[in-house]
């Protein structure tokens, strides 16, 4: 695997924790185009209107021939607010796809199947565990339908346990 693909994956992911906050219940997205040398032509995230890929297409005039989109998630195939990411990323003329982490939304997910459907050459799983703990708590929602749950308890070194007490000031 190609190093730069790592190096930009690496650029989405803190494009991705931009939109941390902004995207509802959706996941948080970030994306990457790079030309045919790895040199950075655009890049978006998600924060709650177009996503990440969407973004970054419309940031640029035109987009190089052989030119790769780098996102954190499998890009959508579904129209909801907005239309599918595949179809933008078809119609923009990118010839490959590399992303992290399949999208396990049934509602959204068939994106790369509809990418090399199109002929676009498609890599997944770059950097899948970083994209994967930054969406966790979304993942658990679709996953697991249940939210995300975090305990943390201390106890001494004679395994004795006392409760926790916040105390909110103002």
């Amino acid at each position: 695997m190609s190093t730069h693909y790592e190096d930009a994956m690496r650029h989405a992911l803190s494009l991705a924790l931009r939109g941390e906050g902004r995207t509802g219940s959706n996941p948080i997205v970030g994306a990457v185009i790079i030309d045919a040398e790895g040199n950075l032509v655009a890049e978006g995230f998600h924060a709650g209107g177009d996503h990440a890929e969407v973004v970054a297409i419309k940031s640029v005039a035109s987009i190089p021939e052989g030119s790769t989109i780098v996102v954190t998630l499998e890009p959508c195939n579904h129209t909801g607010k907005t239309g599918p990411c595949t179809e933008a990323i078809i119609a923009a003329g990118i010839s490959r796809v590399v992303y992290a982490v399949a999208d396990p939304n049934p509602i959204a997910a068939g994106g790369s199947d509809r990418l090399r459907a199109a002929g676009i050459d498609v890599i997944e799983g770059v950097l899948a565990a970083p994209s994967r703990f930054f969406n966790r708590a979304w993942l658990s929602v679709i996953e697991k339908q249940r939210p995300l749950f975090i305990w943390k308890i201390a106890a001494t070194l004679d395994g004795k346990t006392a409760a926790l007490m916040e105390v909110q000031s103002g």
